[in-house]
């Protein structure tokens, strides 16, 4: 567990994206195969249309 938490924070804080786009930021591919993962997972029972969220404001850096 706590190595799959290094990881995420490894990926998710201080990856390429974040350092560029600000802390959180995820390419549109990024967030299609976490829908895709928590689907398999069941955690999400359908798909989210990830074209409907706003965009996003200032990002945090």
């Amino acid at each position: 567990m706590v190595k799959q938490i290094q990881a995420n924070i490894a990926t998710t804080f201080f990856s390429n994206d974040t350092r560029t786009n600000g802390l959180g930021w995820m390419a549109n591919e990024g967030w299609r195969q976490t829908v895709a993962i928590v689907l398999e997972q069941g955690i999400l029972i359908k798909p989210i249309n990830l074209g409907s969220f706003p965009a996003a404001r200032a990002p945090l850096r």
